[in-house]
């Protein structure tokens, strides 16, 4: 039968073959058990790759893609990009979650820092700052980030009384509503599809602190407006990500039951309706293109001062890798219970 979908797909009746080649379009052929397999530069998707697919589409367990021959992505590290405060003016209010952060005021805007000595140790910065990074490569909505080297002031965290030390991390403020628990503002959504990238996102990163086992984390996720009408999911706080409940990063290889973990992360109850064929597809292809060299720059652009060693970025580079190929490979068949058929 899957043969037989390949050969129909190309519209010839005689007896199926390999799918050929045609101008610069090629066909990937995605099962649950295969990676999308796509030569270097061949394919590279930017931010947003409805741009570039002519087609995507789910059949059965398989992923059709045709794509458009792009040149290479130039990536950037997100880091500092948008936002860059030098200066911490003032604090704002304390809270008492699990690293103890604290709202402040910058030169560049207010916004959230979490720092050396919280009680979830630097374990914690090091989630915060990979993941975002992570999620802006994605295509994900976070709000725009920097690390803060020097503070003036004294700011104790209010959970353990500690100093705040830089380097931080600091996330901007935005003006957005917790998740409620209904479909009133996914409704409303300016991107449908971010709801599906969210759930292969979190569950590439193994983020157990938005959705995870029937518990909610609400604070987590935020609806943003845009537009008069229309609002953006904005993602936040990913400080309890990759290694689970472990205290810190392994230095050794990371276990197969992180690697191959078959949960899904971050699928709130309300989210199954926005959950497409489509919107997977889309998600599971911006993710195949992952390649090695940003991750390990990622991981390199950690401030050595959070203290992750050589062998533990370089056990991290490699879990993240390899669970991306894991989630490729697998996630499709477990999000998508009916997959649209070509040309529905």
């Amino acid at each position: 039968m899957r043969s037989n979908l390949r050969h129909l797909l190309r519209g010839d009746a005689s007896s199926p073959s390999r799918p050929e080649k045609h101008g610069s379009n090629k066909i990937a052929l995605l099962h649950r058990d295969h990676a999308i397999r796509i030569r270097k530069n061949d394919y590279t998707l930017g931010r947003d790759h409805a741009n570039h697919a002519a087609r995507a589409s789910v059949c059965g367990k398989l992923i059709v893609i045709r794509a458009r021959r792009q040149k290479p992505e130039i990536k950037v590290l997100a880091c500092g990009s948008a936002v860059r405060p030098t200066e911490i003016l003032r604090e704002i209010e304390h809270f008492t979650s699990s690293t103890s952060p604290a709202r402040v005021a910058t030169d560049a805007g207010d916004g959230f820092i979490k720092s050396l000595g919280n009680p979830m140790g630097s374990a914690a910065l090091v989630s915060e700052l990979v993941a975002a990074e992570l999620a802006t490569w994605f295509g994900l909505n976070v709000p725009a980030f920097s690390i803060i080297d020097t503070c003036a002031i004294e700011i104790l965290m209010k959970k353990n009384g500690m100093p705040m030390v830089p380097p931080m991390f600091f996330s901007s403020a935005v003006d957005g509503t917790p998740r409620d628990g209904s479909g009133t503002f996914l409704s409303k959504l300016i991107h449908s599809e971010d709801v599906a990238k969210l759930v292969v996102f979190d569950t590439w990163i193994r983020n157990w602190d938005r959705y995870f086992n029937g518990e909610a984390n609400s604070e987590n996720l935020l609806f943003v407006r845009s537009t008069k009408l229309k609002y953006s999911l904005v993602p936040i706080d990913h400080s309890n990500c990759f290694i689970g409940s472990d205290p810190d990063f392994p230095t050794m290889p990371a276990p197969d039951i992180w690697v191959n973990d078959p949960a899904v992360y971050g699928k709130f109850p309300e989210f199954d309706d926005y959950i497409t064929a489509k919107a997977t597809n889309g998600a599971l292809l911006k993710l195949s293109t992952l390649e090695k060299p940003f991750v390990v720059e990622v991981v390199n652009s950690v401030p050595v001062e959070w203290e992750l060693n050589d062998a533990a970025r370089s056990s991290l580079v490699d879990f993240i890798c390899n669970r991306a190929t894991y989630v490729v490979d697998t996630l499709a068949a477990r999000l998508v219970d009916e997959p649209e058929l070509p040309g529905m």
